[in-house]
């Protein structure tokens, strides 16, 4: 059985196409190191995630799409016109 029509392989052949390079171990230690010190830290996730939830309520006011939130031990809907998003910086 041969590869779907369409879909690129993961070989030499594809690498040789667009020209990158195969990872070195050192360049993967690298990236491990990055990766383990930006969980440590939790500083570049927290902003990812506010810009994120930021982003998700403003698509939402946009759209005029209630959102659901916790008050009280119930869950209460927000229409779309209180939701309150911060201006961009």
């Amino acid at each position: 059985m041969g590869r779907k029509s369409g879909t690129r392989g993961s070989g030499a052949r594809s690498r040789k196409r667009t020209g990158a390079r195969r990872p070195q171990a050192e360049d993967l230690e690298e990236e491990e190191d990055r990766i383990v010190r930006i969980f440590a830290e939790g500083i570049e996730i927290d902003r990812a995630v506010d810009r994120a939830i930021e982003q998700a309520l403003l698509l939402h006011k946009r759209a005029g799409n209630p959102i659901p939130v916790w008050k009280r031990g119930k869950v209460v809907w927000i229409p779309a016109f209180r939701i309150r998003v911060r201006p961009r910086a």
